[in-house]
């Protein structure tokens, strides 16, 4: 009798309708990397980005995570996220040499990739729905070193004791029907703050990108 009440309890902790749409909780913090999700591997992408007019060939390391059903991460323990992407690498290639000096400009080109109301390599756009229609909002989570240091020709989240931290954001957007704008809100649920720390060793990126802001060439 115990073991059929004990294997009836299993079998609501594995239908229940938390297990069905809520991530595995990480052991602690961001990671700018795809290590923070099990199952999830790191893929790149060979394009171009422009810094003061000068166009430089890259291969990005990153990840692009779709969620269905929704989850809840990190940065949102009380939000359901639609997507999330994380990336931690820029090797310059084919002759490109990495401008240094340029960091910011290097990470804020990066986040114009990805960014749904930037180039949208993801092809995120299309998915944001209307404000006044169901679903409501379209929530994207961006998470990207605050710490860097250029090796190699590239430019990549810094691992040196104290200085692996992580810029994490979750922006809700949705589009004004009248205006075809999209509205964009930021969602902080205590562990989406931007960190403040200097980097010790390490050149420091300032979080808090803001999707559609970016231009493809930063003067």
């Amino acid at each position: 009798m115990r073991t059929v009440f004990l294997l009836a309890m299993l079998v609501l902790a594995v239908l229940s309708p938390n297990s069905l749409v809520r991530a595995q909780a990480p052991a602690s913090g961001a990671a700018c990397d795809c290590s923070l999700y099990p199952g999830n591997t790191q893929k790149t992408i060979i394009t171009t980005i422009c810094i003061d007019s000068v166009m430089y060939d890259v291969e990005v390391y990153y990840c692009h995570r779709v969620y269905n059903p929704l989850v809840t991460l990190s940065c949102s323990s009380t939000s359901y996220v639609n997507a999330s992407t994380s990336f931690d690498k820029i090797c310059f290639i084919n002759g490109s040499v990495l401008p240094v000096g340029k960091e910011a400009k290097i990470m804020q080109a990066v986040y114009y990739l990805l960014d749904p109301l930037g180039a949208d390599i993801n092809s995120v756009r299309p998915l944001i729905p209307y404000c006044d229609s169901y679903p409501n909002y379209y929530c994207w989570q961006v998470t990207m070193p605050r710490c860097v240091e250029v090796a190699n020709n590239c430019l990549k989240n810094c691992a040196i004791t104290g200085d692996d931290i992580c810029c994490e954001d979750l922006w809700r957007l949705c589009v004004d029907r009248a205006t075809g704008s999209v509205t964009k809100l930021r969602i902080d649920n205590g562990s989406c703050t931007h960190p403040t720390e200097e980097c010790n060793r390490c050149t420091t990126i300032p979080c808090g990108f803001v999707p559609g802001t970016l231009e493809s060439c930063q003067n």
